[in-house]
């Protein structure tokens, strides 16, 4: 079947066409997260090259326009603002959560170890509290982006974009 995928579910079969995935990815994306008292750290790697800190930037702007708290960028290394500042950066907001979502597509020390330790969550629970404006403040560390329809679909096009 040409342009299909087949995904099996128990005894059903079921067939969504790849073009289909991606708009319901984007219908997915573009529900609202509303919660004003929760902010979003987007981590990046950091990078000398300028471009790697607009990706951050970018992504961050698209996660913005679902989630209706703040969203703030911050980096691991190389760049700024660095992890550190970047939870400074929820000052004034009255955020009561902040989820540090790290851009990185699978675990690895940084995610394990680095971010964990930067952010002073415990490693095995990804939570942890910081003081925000003479608040405590709940930190959550979010997983990689990991395996998901969407990131491969985005890979398959990416794949056939090269032979163009």
């Amino acid at each position: 079947m040409g342009g299909q995928s087949h995904f099996t579910s128990g005894k059903d079969l079921l067939v969504i066409n790849p073009i289909w995935l991606i708009q319901i990815c984007k219908n997915v994306a573009s529900v609202r997260f509303m919660v004003d008292d929760v902010g979003i750290l987007v981590l990046g790697h950091g990078s000398t090259k300028p471009y790697n800190r607009e990706m951050v930037e970018k992504c961050a702007e698209l996660i913005g326009k679902s989630h209706t708290g703040p969203v703030r960028i911050a980096f691991l290394n190389m760049d700024e603002p660095n992890i550190a500042t970047g939870l400074e950066s929820f000052s004034g907001t009255n955020v009561k959560t902040i989820v540090a979502l790290p851009i990185f597509l699978a675990h690895g020390v940084h995610t394990l170890e680095d971010i964990p330790n930067e952010l002073s969550v415990d490693p095995s629970s990804r939570k942890g509290k910081c003081k925000l404006n003479g608040n405590e403040v709940e930190i959550r560390c979010a997983e990689p982006l990991g395996v998901d329809e969407c990131i491969a679909s985005l890979a398959y096009r990416r794949a056939t974009e090269a032979l163009k």
